[in-house]
């Protein structure tokens, strides 16, 4: 996920990578089922990755964070998203679990 480093932050950038469950991401649509995924320019490709077979498990996982309100971070297809992102601030990240965030009561 981080190595090589990703463009974003600055690192020497990598293409891409999918990494998904079929079972699971396949039926993903367009951006109403990932609604945090945002096209990323890498050497002057744009990547549009917002359907689930698009996706990489830890560019999902790291969204996991509490409380779920309509601000908080959301499903993502592949892209790289940093830990201190601000999106962050004033959530509680869940160790990469949504079963954590889906079972809080």
């Amino acid at each position: 996920m981080v190595n090589p480093n990703q463009p974003i932050t600055g690192g020497s950038g990598t293409q891409p990578v999918l990494c998904y469950n079929p079972y699971l991401e396949a039926p993903f649509a367009n951006n109403p089922d990932l609604p945090d995924s945002q096209p990323w320019t890498y050497q002057g490709t744009t990547y549009n990755l917002n359907v689930g077979v698009q996706t990489n498990c830890m560019a999902c996982h790291i969204q996991a964070a509490y409380p779920q309100n309509p601000t908080a971070p959301a499903y993502t297809a592949d892209r790289y998203i940093d830990l201190n992102n601000p999106a962050f601030k004033s959530y509680l990240k869940m160790d990469f679990s949504w079963s954590i965030v889906q079972n809080v009561k």
